[in-house]
């Protein structure tokens, strides 16, 4: 830590946190201080090995109870290409597991990019339940686990017949429907 030489930039150069609260440097010192405090400061980290889930893809909101693929968005967020890259969805019913499929990644996936993988095994819900969807990555060296993991909240429900009133008999105002 240290000060500059000054002139203090009055209200925002001379702030520290003094036994829990946020002081300027002359109310802490009790005396006037005309300098800024160095600021230093690491605004990221960059990781040679870090890929992460970003998003699950399906299932995911309202949906039919009907078969689907479970789909998982990586990204590979390091600096290191990746391969062989293990992934794992996980669907729970009220705390209780209903469904787990693996598969592996074995294409390579750059810095930066992302891709879309769908599980081989296809998962169907029952009607009116809600689901919780969890799924992650695992390389051999992970630099961030934080971003492993994505979530996501399914509702299985049927569609429903709707009955609409009979439209009236006036050209003009019909409407169809499907």
């Amino acid at each position: 830590m240290g000060v500059d030489d000054g002139p203090g930039d009055l209200g925002r150069g001379e702030w520290l946190n003094y036994a829990g609260a946020w002081v300027t440097l002359d109310s802490a010192s009790g005396h006037s201080v005309n300098a800024n405090w160095h600021i230093r400061a690491i605004i990221g980290h960059v990781m040679a090995n870090d890929v992460g889930a970003e998003a699950v893809l399906a299932p995911s909101g309202n949906i039919m109870p009907e078969p689907i693929s479970p789909q998982v968005r990586i990204r590979n967020f390091g600096t290191n290409p990746e391969t062989d890259i293990s992934l794992t969805c996980r669907i729970d019913s009220s705390g209780l597991n209903v469904f787990t499929d693996s598969t592996l990644y074995l294409d390579t996936l750059a810095p930066a990019a992302s891709v879309d993988i769908t599980f081989p095994n296809a998962w169907n819900g029952v009607n009116g339940n809600t689901y919780q969807v969890t799924m992650f990555t695992r390389l051999a060296i992970d630099s961030n686990y934080t971003n492993d993991t994505a979530h996501a909240t399914v509702l299985v429900q049927s569609a429903v017949w709707e009955t609409i009133p009979k439209p009236p008999s006036q050209v003009d105002r019909l409407v169809s429907a499907t």
